[in-house]
Protein backbone atom coordinates (compact mmCIF):
# COMPACT_ATOMS: atom_id res chain seq x y z
CA UNK A 1 0.00 0.00 0.00
CA UNK A 2 1.53 3.56 -0.98
CA UNK A 3 1.69 5.69 1.66
CA UNK A 4 1.54 9.85 1.85
CA UNK A 5 2.34 12.12 4.50
CA UNK A 6 -0.77 14.32 3.87
CA UNK A 7 -3.06 13.06 6.72
CA UNK A 8 -6.34 13.18 4.86
CA UNK A 9 -4.35 11.23 2.48
CA UNK A 10 -3.17 8.63 5.62
CA UNK A 11 -6.46 7.96 7.13
CA UNK A 12 -8.15 7.13 3.40
CA UNK A 13 -5.28 4.70 3.32
CA UNK A 14 -4.45 3.50 6.72
CA UNK A 15 -6.97 1.82 9.49
CA UNK A 16 -8.31 2.93 12.35
CA UNK A 17 -6.91 1.67 15.94
CA UNK A 18 -10.27 1.59 16.97
CA UNK A 19 -11.73 -0.88 13.77
CA UNK A 20 -9.15 -3.58 15.02
CA UNK A 21 -10.29 -3.53 18.80
CA UNK A 22 -14.24 -3.29 17.09
CA UNK A 23 -13.59 -6.77 14.50
CA UNK A 24 -11.60 -8.74 17.83
CA UNK A 25 -14.74 -7.58 19.78
CA UNK A 26 -17.44 -8.53 17.10
CA UNK A 27 -17.01 -8.84 13.66
CA UNK A 28 -20.57 -8.01 12.51
CA UNK A 29 -20.24 -5.18 14.91
CA UNK A 30 -17.25 -4.02 13.10
CA UNK A 31 -19.05 -4.44 9.55
CA UNK A 32 -21.69 -2.36 10.75
CA UNK A 33 -19.63 0.48 11.62
CA UNK A 34 -16.95 0.48 9.40
CA UNK A 35 -18.68 -1.13 6.32
CA UNK A 36 -22.30 -0.47 6.00
CA UNK A 37 -22.32 2.43 8.71
CA UNK A 38 -25.50 1.56 10.09
CA UNK A 39 -24.37 0.54 13.68
CA UNK A 40 -26.39 2.98 15.95
CA UNK A 41 -25.38 3.40 19.71
CA UNK A 42 -26.62 1.90 22.94
CA UNK A 43 -26.85 2.69 26.44
CA UNK A 44 -23.50 1.04 26.76
CA UNK A 45 -22.02 3.09 24.21
CA UNK A 46 -23.50 6.21 24.70
CA UNK A 47 -22.66 5.27 28.31
CA UNK A 48 -18.88 4.85 27.04
CA UNK A 49 -18.91 8.18 25.26
CA UNK A 50 -19.72 10.10 28.16
CA UNK A 51 -16.98 8.51 30.16
CA UNK A 52 -14.32 9.55 27.51
CA UNK A 53 -15.36 13.29 27.67
CA UNK A 54 -12.10 14.10 29.47
CA UNK A 55 -9.65 11.60 27.59
CA UNK A 56 -11.57 13.05 24.02
CA UNK A 57 -10.17 16.88 24.91
CA UNK A 58 -7.28 17.70 23.93
CA UNK A 59 -5.25 18.57 26.71
CA UNK A 60 -1.57 18.62 28.61
CA UNK A 61 -1.01 18.71 32.15
CA UNK A 62 2.14 18.07 34.05
CA UNK A 63 1.88 16.04 37.03
CA UNK A 64 4.93 15.44 39.30
CA UNK A 65 7.60 14.53 36.93
CA UNK A 66 4.62 13.29 34.01
CA UNK A 67 3.51 14.95 31.46
CA UNK A 68 -0.03 13.88 30.51
CA UNK A 69 -1.42 14.31 27.24
CA UNK A 70 -4.86 13.40 26.58
CA UNK A 71 -6.51 13.22 22.70
CA UNK A 72 -3.00 12.09 21.44
CA UNK A 73 -3.22 11.71 17.38
CA UNK A 74 -1.21 8.46 16.42
CA UNK A 75 -0.01 7.00 13.67
CA UNK A 76 2.17 4.50 12.11
CA UNK A 77 3.11 4.60 8.25
CA UNK A 78 5.05 1.35 8.71
CA UNK A 79 1.71 -0.58 9.60
CA UNK A 80 -1.24 1.81 7.98
CA UNK A 81 -2.88 2.39 11.09
CA UNK A 82 -4.03 5.48 12.51
CA UNK A 83 -5.88 6.80 15.81
CA UNK A 84 -6.08 8.65 18.90
CA UNK A 85 -4.85 7.65 22.01
CA UNK A 86 -6.89 8.86 25.38
CA UNK A 87 -3.92 9.52 27.73
CA UNK A 88 -0.16 9.19 27.32
CA UNK A 89 1.97 9.66 29.91
CA UNK A 90 5.67 11.06 28.86
CA UNK A 91 7.42 10.09 32.18
CA UNK A 92 10.84 11.75 33.21
CA UNK A 93 12.86 8.74 32.77
CA UNK A 94 11.89 8.52 28.84
CA UNK A 95 9.03 5.96 29.71
CA UNK A 96 6.18 6.44 27.53
CA UNK A 97 3.39 5.01 28.95
CA UNK A 98 -0.14 5.22 26.81
CA UNK A 99 -3.93 4.69 28.62
CA UNK A 100 -6.75 3.71 27.23
CA UNK A 101 -10.14 4.57 29.01
CA UNK A 102 -13.26 2.05 28.98
CA UNK A 103 -16.28 2.64 30.39
CA UNK A 104 -16.29 -1.02 31.67
CA UNK A 105 -15.19 -2.84 35.44
CA UNK A 106 -11.69 -3.62 35.37
CA UNK A 107 -11.80 -7.22 33.72
CA UNK A 108 -9.39 -8.08 30.86
CA UNK A 109 -10.91 -8.19 27.17
CA UNK A 110 -8.22 -8.91 23.72
CA UNK A 111 -9.72 -6.15 22.07
CA UNK A 112 -8.55 -3.61 24.61
CA UNK A 113 -5.67 -4.69 25.16
CA UNK A 114 -4.76 -5.15 21.06
CA UNK A 115 -5.94 -1.77 20.70
CA UNK A 116 -3.33 -0.70 23.50
CA UNK A 117 -0.39 -2.40 21.56
CA UNK A 118 -1.69 -0.86 18.20
CA UNK A 119 -1.50 2.63 20.11
CA UNK A 120 2.01 1.59 21.57
CA UNK A 121 3.35 0.75 17.96
CA UNK A 122 2.49 3.93 16.59
CA UNK A 123 3.84 5.66 19.87
CA UNK A 124 7.27 4.09 19.25
CA UNK A 125 7.37 4.67 15.34
CA UNK A 126 6.28 8.40 15.90
CA UNK A 127 9.04 8.98 19.53
CA UNK A 128 11.62 5.99 18.25
CA UNK A 129 11.43 4.52 21.83
CA UNK A 130 10.13 1.42 22.76
CA UNK A 131 6.93 1.46 24.64
CA UNK A 132 7.20 -1.56 27.20
CA UNK A 133 3.94 -1.27 28.93
CA UNK A 134 0.47 0.75 29.16
CA UNK A 135 -2.55 0.42 30.91
CA UNK A 136 -6.28 0.10 30.28
CA UNK A 137 -8.24 2.63 32.50
CA UNK A 138 -11.82 0.80 33.82
CA UNK A 139 -14.22 3.75 34.41
CA UNK A 140 -16.70 2.23 36.40
CA UNK A 141 -14.43 1.12 39.13
CA UNK A 142 -11.58 3.81 38.50
CA UNK A 143 -8.84 1.63 38.26
CA UNK A 144 -6.03 0.69 36.05
CA UNK A 145 -4.84 -2.81 34.84
CA UNK A 146 -1.69 -2.47 33.26
CA UNK A 147 -1.19 -4.43 29.60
Amino acid sequence: MMMSNNSSDLESNSIPISAIAQYTYCPRRFALMFIERTYEDNQYTIQGKAGHEEADTISWEVRFDTRLERALPLRSDKYGIHGIADAVEFRSDDVIYPVEYKRSKRRQWLNDDLQLYAQAVCLEEMFGRTVKEGAIYHISSRRRREA
